[in-house]
């Protein structure tokens, strides 16, 4: 017998959304965290139920709050740029950033740089931000490496030669 859990990803996949969502309704409000991640995307995108992005994205905020680096980086995104009824808020956006930059999520990690390079929520601090940026490229985030050779291009980080910067431009 299968549980309601696979029950209800066997019925999102048949695109039988409402059903689906009623069982993954049940399970998260049982505290079941994949089953809260499905609910927050499926009020996201209004699968089997009415479009609700504010009340999707507060469900993202429990499961952030217990601890999951892809919704903490969601959730400072919402608070950076007031989004689904979150008011802009940089150091609730710096708080969520450095929960899931403490577990490794690299888009967390350049977001957080950023902050530091941008001195928002937090205190303006490019050593610090060069530092996660580097780190980040040698866990092989492009992203990171694109900004650190455009920060080194236009001197943002102080006096850099042109070897530094082709060193960021080639770790793409």
């Amino acid at each position: 017998m299968e549980n309601e859990y696979d029950i209800a990803i066997e019925l999102y996949d048949q695109k039988k959304y409402k059903e689906a969502y009623d069982i993954f309704y049940t399970l998260a409000k049982n505290d079941d965290y994949e089953s809260q991640k499905n609910v927050a995307n499926m009020l996201i995108y209004g699968l089997g139920v009415k479009k609700d992005e504010h009340i999707g994205y507060m469900w993202y905020k429990k499961i952030a709050d217990t601890g999951d680096e892809i919704c903490q980086h969601s959730i400072a995104g919402c608070y950076i740029h007031g989004l689904y009824g979150f008011e802009i808020n940089f150091e609730k956006a710096v708080t969520y950033l450095q929960k899931a930059s403490d577990q490794g999520y690299s888009p967390a990690i350049h977001d957080l740089a950023i902050m530091l390079i941008n001195g928002n929520g937090i205190k303006k601090d490019k050593d610090e931000a060069r530092k996660l940026l580097e780190e980040n490229v040698q866990k092989g985030y492009n992203k990171s490496g694109k900004l650190l050779a455009t920060y080194c291009l236009t001197g943002k980080f102080g006096i850099f030669n042109i070897f530094t910067c082709l060193k960021y431009l080639y770790k793409l």
